[in-house]
């Protein structure tokens, strides 16, 4: 699922890791040409030099879908701008 999501695969960069006995947490952020994560966060049970257990949350964000949102808001602004000022107005 993770591959499929992160479509160029490229390099995760870890920004955090702790490692307690058994427990370890890894924090990391991800970004290509099309997507980004900012807030991955994985979790691992090591028993025996294996993983029993683990948990991973991660947000994929569309850079398609951001600049669309930059956009907008730029729209806005211009047209509350506009507003203020009066331009546009006959």
């Amino acid at each position: 699922m993770l591959r499929e999501e992160l479509p160029e695969h490229r390099s995760i960069e870890y920004t955090y890791r702790a490692v307690e006995g058994r427990i370890a947490f890894l924090e990391w952020a991800y970004e290509d040409e099309n997507v980004r994560v900012r807030d991955g966060a994985d979790s691992y049970l090591i028993e025996n030099g294996k993983i029993v257990a683990q948990t991973i949350h991660y947000t994929v964000e569309k850079k398609e879908d951001m600049s669309l949102s930059v956009e907008l808001r730029h729209l806005a602004t211009q047209q509350r701008c506009a507003r203020q000022t009066g331009a546009g107005t006959p």
